[in-house]
């Protein structure tokens, strides 16, 4: 039903026999009073919009509210009717509100002001509400960027400050709020909503637990004149906790309403409002009039100090150079455009460029577009790697202006060119010992490099890696011609297949120095292909001697090949060593050749993984 807030109990009282006992009810540590009079809303009694103000901007305003039926208990007597128990009646408010704004901010104060309050258990006298403090943030200015629609973010703390105790209209924690705002104007109507959370202090009411809460807030104002007009807030909460639409943890409410200004900076507000449901703090009947101290705002959109009404270009800023800085609008110069030049001739995005000008120094990168009056104007610029440029830019009296800037390097290039043993062009990578390099491309590559002495360092698939020494000297190009060799280690399959084999000195596990390079490339491969990610190294001997002495030996000799790959910087949990002496033979039969053959390291993959570019 449409009625008073209720909070059903389940009070079994003993049978009465002279006359019926009313039941005597703890008034919860909760402040019932959820309206608030709104900091700085435009047209609504409850609903936060999310307009702006101008800097500076100061309001005030006084609210008196009259509730009736905020606080009513339910309960039953040896199982008879439900019956009422009005423990909050009446209650008279005042709500003194306060606003400063600057730039997208607005910092306001409530502070409430308990007038009187009577129930069948409580009569309280007048006393200090819950203060609080309500910040808004705008983050869509609906008003001066001429946005469709406002957007905004507001946050509420409300301290335990009441001196009335037991009334139910002072909390006995912080309660702090935060809520998004969006707001639209549709013609003469400007639309509202508000969507947000309130943190509380946990407490018992009756048979619910009372705690924090989800709210919403839907407004409308119409304006039906210049600041005058009419308005509708409905509003609600759900209680987190409670069993879902719960009437007495889910109130509502819908508030009727008017705005008006009858004359300078007063503004006057009023309405009615009654529960939707019998939710906690929602009245069955509530009662607003309030009168408030707004100044009509003076707005500057673009923020160059001169009015809007007396701004010849209200949405473009004065440029403050002394000429015509009346009418509000930026005056007419020469549009530069400066380019920061490599010594190749190409744009330098990245340079950091200062122009100083009487009004500040103008800051770019290495393509800027900027507008000054004709004049010279000190100019410098700086990049990495360049020698710094100080200069100074002469702006001619013309529409537009190009000014290009080309630096000196602080370094070299090296230019290298890249083939096989059949002098065709290959493609990889090439890079510098100590860092830096580039890609090669149709066989050459082209970079940086200190002055100095440059170790270059080409490596390319199928192909074994190759070095050269070059001497830079800054703003030079050097030329280093490398021809690459076919690798000897390469992924096939399941394996890493050797061109040649890996020699140990007779009946030892010592690898010969012979044997380096080729295990340096089976490193390599192993370094760059990081999705092979278990390899076998096999030992494998011939048929000659004691097959127990063989697979001993087989497996000694794999663990060294092991080691050494893990040396070169091979991950030791990607390797695993083992030997099988004479066991696998490559090729059958006892000659030379096949003797030559079955003594061997092979390199078996266990595990992978797919590659990733």
């Amino acid at each position: 039903m449409l009625g008073p807030t209720v909070l059903a109990t389940a009070l079994l009282l003993p049978r009465a026999h002279a006359q019926e006992v009313v039941p005597e009810v703890a008034v919860p540590a909760i402040n019932v009073q959820a309206w608030r009079m709104p900091v700085d809303a435009e047209a609504t009694l409850w609903t936060d919009d999310a307009s702006s103000a101008p800097d500076h901007y100061v309001e005030a305003r006084l609210a008196y509210t009259y509730l009736r039926h905020p606080l009513v208990y339910r309960y039953t007597v040896d199982g008879g009717p439900t019956r009422e128990l009005g423990v909050l009646d009446n209650v008279h408010q005042a709500n003194l509100v306060g606003a400063y704004s600057y730039w997208a901010l607005r910092v306001g104060l409530d502070l409430p002001l308990l007038l009187a309050a009577n129930g069948a258990q409580v009569q309280a006298g007048a006393g200090l509400g819950d203060v609080a403090l309500d910040v808004k943030g705008v983050i869509l200015d609906r008003e001066g960027a001429g946005a469709p629609f406002g957007v905004a973010a507001v946050s509420r703390l409300a301290l335990p400050t009441a001196t009335v105790e037991g009334a139910a209209l002072g909390s006995d924690g912080p309660v702090w709020e935060l809520s998004g705002v969006v707001d639209h104007e549709l013609g003469p109507v400007l639309l509202a909503g508000n969507l947000g959370t309130r943190f509380r202090r946990p407490s018992t009411v009756g048979d619910i637990d009372w705690r924090g809460q989800a709210f919403f807030r839907l407004g409308a104002g119409w304006s039906l004149a210049p600041e005058a007009g009419v308005s509708a807030d409905l509003v609600g909460a759900l209680g987190y906790g409670n069993p879902a639409f719960d009437p007495s943890t889910t109130p509502m409410e819908l508030l009727l309403g008017g705005f008006g200004r009858p004359a300078g900076d007063l503004m006057l507000r009023g309405g009615v409002g009654t529960a939707l449901t019998a939710g906690v703090s929602a009245p069955d009947l509530r009662l607003i009039v309030a009168a408030g101290w707004e100044p009509k705002e003076v707005r500057d959109k673009d923020g160059d100090g001169i009015s809007d009404r007396l701004d010849a270009c209200p949405l473009d800023p004065e440029d403050k150079d002394r000429h015509k800085d009346e009418d509000g609008c930026p005056d007419p110069s020469t549009k530069v455009h400066v380019l920061v030049q490599d010594h190749l001739g190409d744009v330098i995005f990245g340079a950091d460029l200062g122009i100083e000008t009487p009004l500040g120094p103008k800051l770019g990168t290495g393509d800027t577009t900027v507008e000054l009056h004709p004049g010279s104007y000190p100019l410098s610029v700086q990049v990495p790697r360049y020698a710094q440029h100080i200069g100074a830019l002469e702006v001619p009296a013309a529409p537009t202006y190009e000014h290009i800037i080309k630096l000196e390097p602080l370094f070299g290039e090296v230019r290298v060119v890249v083939q096989g043993v059949d002098d065709l062009p290959l493609n990889g990578a090439a890079r510098l010992a100590g860092g830096g390099g580039g890609r090669i491309s149709g066989g050459v590559a082209r970079f940086e490099a200190d002055p100095g002495r440059a170790e270059v360092i080409v490596q390319i698939d199928g192909y074994q890696a190759a070095s050269g020494v070059v001497t830079v000297e800054a703003g030079d190009l050097v030329e280093l011609a490398l021809q690459l060799q076919p690798a000897r280690a390469r992924v096939v399959a399941d394996r890493i297949e050797i061109l040649d084999k890996v020699f140990f000195d007779v009946g030892k596990a010592t690898i010969k120095a012979q044997s380096f390079p080729l295990l340096d490339e089976v490193a390599r491969v192993l370094i760059e292909n990081p999705q092979l990610l278990r390899v076998s190294v096999d030992g494998h001997t011939d048929d000659q001697g004691s097959a127990k002495v063989n697979t001993k030996l087989s497996a000694a000799r794999a663990e060294s090949v092991r080691a050494y790959l893990v040396n070169k910087g091979v991950a030791a949990d990607r390797l695993v060593a083992a030997g099988y002496g004479p066991s696998r033979p490559l090729v059958p039969g006892k000659t030379p050749e096949a003797r030559e053959q079955n003594r061997r390291v092979e390199f078996v993959i266990l595990e992978q993984a797919l590659r990733t570019q």
